[in-house]
C-alpha cells in the first residue's frame, strides 16, 4: 500500500518499491518488451474461470443424477404400492374378471402375487362349475349344499331365491296349514311371506278343532237320543228352523223331522229303539259367505237296535248318516240310508 489507511502517511518501503512511470512518448520502441510481465499475470484468471466452470458442470450433473435416481425410486415405490393395492382388491373381490384383469395388467408383478391370484382364479372357476350343476339340477338339496360349502359366494342370494320358490310351490301343492307354516318358519323374509301368512290363517281357521268335533258328536247324540226317547222338544232343539233337506225331502222343516220320528214307531210291536253311533266320522269344515263362520258336513255309521215283541221281525239295522250342520250348530240337512 502507498499510504497508511489510518493516518494516510506515505509508506517508504512501498514508495521505494515503485518504479517511475515512463510514458510511451519517452520510452523508445526498442525498449518495450514483447510481453509485459503484467500482461502475463492478467492471462492466468481465464484458466481459473474454466476450472470453476467444470466444477459447476460436475455438480449439476451429480444433482441431476440424484434427482433422476430419486424419481426412479419414487416411481418404483408408487408402482409397487399400486400393484399391492390391486392385488389386495383382486383377492378380496372374489370375482374372476377382476382376478384375470390383474394378471393381464401386472405381468411383472411378484411371482408370489401372480401365483396366488392364479390359484384363487382356478378355485373360483371350480366354484362356478359347481354353481352351474346346482342351478341345472333345480334341487333344493343341491342348492342348499352349494350354500353351505360357499356361504360368501356371489351366487348364494340367487340360490336362496330359487329355494324360496321351490318351497313356495311345495306349500301351494300341499295346500295345508302345516305346509304354509313350514314355509313361514324356513323363510321369515321370503318373497311370498304375505301370501303364505294369509293362506295359513285361512287354512288354520278351516282346520277342525277338538272342541268342534266334540260339539258335533254331542249334537248328534242328542238328535238320536231324542228319536230314542220320542222327545219332540229335544229333537227340535237339535234342528235348524228351516232344513235344506230331510230324508231326501228338499226344503224341509222341523215338522218333517217330527213326522219321521213318529214313523219309526209306527209298528205296534215296537217297544223301544236305541241308536249306537260308530267311530268312523268324516267331518269337513266349510267356510260360509259370512266371515268367521263355518258350516260342517258330517258322515258316519250308526247301528239301530229295535226292541219289539215280534221276534221274527227286523231287530237290527245299520245306516250311513250324511248331514250338514249350520254355523249356529244346528242340523240343517239330514239323510240316513240303510246299509244292506
Amino acid at each position: 500500500m502507498a499510504e497508511c489507511p489510518n493516518c494516510h502517511c506515505t509508506i517508504n518501503a512501498a514508495q521505494a518499491s515503485y518504479e517511475p512511470v515512463v510514458t510511451a512518448a519517452e520510452e523508445p520502441e526498442s525498449s518495450k518488451p514483447a510481453v509485459a510481465p503484467a500482461d502475463a499475470k492478467k492471462a492466468a484468471p481465464p484458466r481459473k474461470r474454466v476450472k470453476r466452470s467444470y466444477t459447476a458442470l460436475v455438480v449439476s450433473l451429480v444433482i441431476a443424477l440424484i434427482i433422476v435416481l430419486l424419481g426412479l425410486y419414487f416411481y418404483q415405490t408408487t408402482q409397487q404400492q399400486s400393484e399391492l393395492r390391486a392385488y389386495e382388491n383382486a383377492i378380496s373381490s372374489g370375482e374372476p374378471a377382476v382376478l384375470q384383469n390383474f394378471l393381464d395388467i401386472y405381468a411383472d408383478a411378484p411371482k408370489m402375487h401372480r401365483d396366488s391370484i392364479q390359484k384363487h382364479l382356478d378355485e373360483l372357476k371350480k366354484i362356478d362349475i359347481e354353481w352351474g350343476n346346482a342351478l341345472a339340477s333345480q334341487s333344493k338339496a343341491e342348492l342348499q349344499r352349494y350354500i353351505n360349502r360357499h356361504p360368501g359366494n356371489l351366487h348364494v342370494n340367487e340360490a336362496k331365491i330359487i329355494i324360496d320358490s321351490i318351497d313356495w310351490q311345495t306349500a301351494q301343492t300341499d295346500n295345508t296349514a302345516n305346509a304354509f307354516q313350514l314355509y313361514l318358519d324356513e323363510h321369515p323374509d321370503g318373497q311370498h311371506i304375505d301370501e303364505a301368512r294369509d293362506m295359513f290363517e285361512r287354512l288354520e281357521a278351516m282346520r277342525l278343532k277338538p272342541e268342534e268335533q266334540e260339539m258335533l258328536r254331542s249334537l248328534f247324540q242328542d238328535f238320536f237320543g231324542a228319536l230314542s226317547q220320542r222327545s219332540e222338544p229335544m229333537l227340535s232343539s237339535t234342528l235348524a228352523p228351516e232344513l235344506s233337506s230331510f230324508m231326501s225331502k228338499e226344503n224341509a222343516s222341523q215338522a218333517d223331522a217330527l213326522s219321521f220320528m213318529n214313523t219309526l214307531y209306527s209298528a205296534d210291536d215296537i217297544v223301544s229303539i236305541a241308536f249306537i253311533i260308530a267311530d268312523d266320522w268324516k267331518i269337513e269344515k266349510q267356510q260360509t259367505t259370512i266371515d268367521g263362520q263355518f258350516a260342517f258336513s258330517v258322515s258316519f255309521s250308526i247301528d239301530q237296535r229295535i226292541d219289539r215283541s215280534n221276534q221274527e221281525l227286523e231287530r237290527f239295522a245299520t245306516y250311513r248318516v250324511k248331514a250338514r250342520v249350520s254355523p249356529a250348530h244346528r242340523i240343517s240337512a239330514f239323510n240316513m240310508q240303510k246299509v244292506l
